[in-house]
């Protein structure tokens, strides 16, 4: 099915409008991994979440725009705060409202390390902590918009799309370039949660990470790609079999 739709995140709202999904063994202890999502922003120059797993006191790890336009990644190997590793894009990357972003990450959590990548393009990272070198386990929620679901705070405010959180992946340049504008399977090898967002909140590998609405958001059928894919069962890399 091609893609259709984005959820619709409002961060004046009230009460405040955001996704998540219960704590689960697939949104854990991720190892090395890879994040991907679209993004258009109807506010810059703040920070917003892209997607977490922070509650209160426990700290796993967190996919941000911060409030100088930069890209973030973070996350921590004891569940702390304190014991945290943090990557940022050097130079300001979302600038513009009304503009379609597919923001990734990759980290290599062992050295460590992490590539950014901008709309298929290698961006410049500067490593701005490097006290973990290991993942975490913790009872924290999965929250889209918000990083804490305790407490929800650090809200987005813009369209949000095709969410993918791949668990021991480093993914490549091509191969993020490549399926940027694809809506996946759910069953590639890696993909450990994966949220198309087509006017459902359900996950799409196997998985069952459901997501649960607060604040009413609603679905756009403004999307940043409308790309039909099919791909073998498994595979890493897709086939573009058509275009609707």
């Amino acid at each position: 099915m091609a893609n259709s739709n984005s959820l619709d995140l409002e961060s004046t709202a009230s009460p405040n409008q955001y996704a998540t999904a219960s704590d689960s063994a697939s949104l854990s202890n991720l190892g090395d991994f890879t994040f991907e999502c679209w993004f258009r922003p109807e506010t810059v120059s703040v920070y917003q979440e892209l997607f977490a797993k922070v509650t209160g006191s426990a700290y796993e790890y967190e996919f941000a725009v911060a409030s100088d336009n930069t890209v973030l990644v973070t996350f921590s190997g004891d569940g702390t705060a304190a014991n945290r590793s943090q990557f940022r894009t050097t130079n300001a990357q979302i600038t513009a409202t009304a503009t379609d972003y597919h923001i990734a990450a990759v980290v290599d959590v062992s050295v460590p390390s992490a590539v950014f990548y901008i709309n298929g393009a290698s961006v410049a990272v500067t490593n701005v902590l490097t006290a973990s070198t290991a993942t975490s386990d913790t009872t924290a929620n999965f929250g889209i918009g918000t990083s804490d679901t305790g407490t929800p705070a650090n809200f987005l405010d813009g369209l949000i799309d095709d969410v993918r959180i791949w668990k021991g992946t480093l993914r490549t340049g091509a191969q993020i370039d490549d399926n940027n504008n694809c809506a996946l399977d759910g069953t590639e090898a890696g993909l450990t949660a994966y949220w198309k967002l087509d006017n459902v909140y359900t996950d799409s590998t196997a998985n069952a990470n459901t997501l649960t609405a607060s604040g009413s958001p609603v679905f756009s059928t403004t999307v940043p790609f409308t790309a039909n894919c099919t791909v073998a069962a498994g595979a890493n890399n897709l086939l573009l079999l058509g275009v609707s």
